[in-house]
């Protein structure tokens, strides 16, 4: 018989690869990879457990049910089922048998009946709510703005003079309508006036 250390052995792999080993250190190193358990093998229940299970909102009915771990965004915060439940993370409104719904950006946005967190789920993320905070508070501050240039627009109107005010000049008043008419009449005249 030959020296094991002379020749080559092939191994034809799973994924259709084919391994070889050239020495017989090689091939007590196939040997026990071939007789080898792993210590621990994670069971079909384990990897379901631990999976993701992302929900197309697009198919979503009144009646949809969910798996332990489904994940699904509304508006803006994506919600992750605690167990496998027929609720959903918050109330949404429905409206002969459908939900209501705004599109925003092309997007589905639910209309929410009530934002209380269903016990099943919990929020997985919620990215948007921080930026939609900020951009709501410069949206408000820049209203605030205008509504204070409103407040001084409305105190100078109520301030300045009005066609129904009369202007009293020594013991005669004068309604400043007549005034304004009477300047309007002016207004096609040159006036010299001398020092």
């Amino acid at each position: 018989m030959s020296d094991p250390k002379n020749y080559f052995e092939f191994l034809d792999l799973a994924d259709g690869s084919r391994w070889y080993a050239k020495d017989a250190e090689a091939q007590a190193a196939i040997s026990e990879m071939e007789t080898s358990v792993p210590s621990t093998y994670a069971t079909k229940q384990e990897v379901t457990d631990s999976a993701l299970h992302p929900v197309n909102v697009n198919t979503l009915t009144p009646s949809s049910t969910f798996v332990k771990n489904a994940i699904i965004g509304i508006n803006g915060v994506i919600y992750r089922a605690k167990q496998a439940t027929s609720h959903f993370p918050v109330v949404l409104t429905i409206e002969d048998g459908s939900f209501v719904v705004n599109t925003v950006n092309g997007k589905i946005a639910f209309v929410v009946s009530d934002p209380t967190v269903h016990q099943d789920w919990e929020v997985f993320t919620d990215a948007a709510i921080e930026y939609w905070v900020v951009s709501l508070n410069a949206a408000l501050a820049a209203k605030q703005d205008a509504i204070n240039d409103l407040e001084a627009i409305r105190t100078n109107a109520q301030n300045a003079v009005k066609t129904t005010d009369q202007y009293t000049v020594g013991e005669v008043s004068y309604p400043v309508s007549a005034l304004l008419q009477a300047v309007a009449n002016l207004m096609s005249k040159t006036l010299v006036t001398q020092p």
